[in-house]
């Protein structure tokens, strides 16, 4: 998990190089002029250098990613046969940001109640949804993966509700790996 929480801290400033090189590379275009040829210039010396930035993060985030998967392989989810109807909805969602919101969200498709356990971190969770017509218990699974020991989505089918429960952070430094 610290793997994560330094993935997650890079993050940002691999984000912010990605958005500079996106905004370095929108000149206003000149028209095309069919009479003249063209001429290759040399980059200048900034463009190698955010070009050559770019390469190193893509490459040590490439071995984080494999660090990270020898350390904990791939997590089989069984498929989930004694489930309520409600949790077997396909729902079709595209979601990047804070976890209470979206988890929130996909209750209220279930017919659920959403309560928020625990006190939150200082950083929010962000969390990445990209599902067509996946079961609302297979969303909520991949909601509970990606936040990892920083917190837990527990779906009580008897209450009808679903759970956000905050790690204290005790429980979240002391992971053994």
């Amino acid at each position: 998990m610290k793997t994560f929480r330094l993935l997650y801290t890079y993050s940002k400033g691999f984000t912010a190089l990605a958005v500079l090189c996106l905004v370095a590379a929108c000149q206003p275009g000149k028209p095309y002029n069919y009479k003249s040829p063209q001429v290759v210039a040399d980059p200048d010396k900034v463009s190698a250098q955010l070009a050559q930035a770019a390469d190193q993060a893509s490459q040590a985030l490439q071995t984080l990613a494999a660090i990270e998967q020898t350390r904990s392989p791939e997590v089989t989810m069984e498929p989930a046969d004694n489930v309520p109807l409600e949790l077997r909805r396909a729902i079709t969602l595209d979601w990047v940001g804070p976890v209470e919101d979206v988890a929130k969200i996909v209750a209220n498709r279930a017919s659920y109640q959403f309560a928020t356990i625990g006190e939150q971190t200082s950083n929010q969770m962000v969390v990445t949804i990209d599902v067509e017509n996946k079961p609302i218990i297979d969303v909520l699974r991949s909601i509970g993966l990606q936040l990892g020991n920083r917190a837990d989505i527990v779906v009580d089918a008897a209450t009808q509700t679903v759970e956000l429960r905050y790690n204290s952070q005790f429980e979240q430094d002391n992971v053994p790996f």
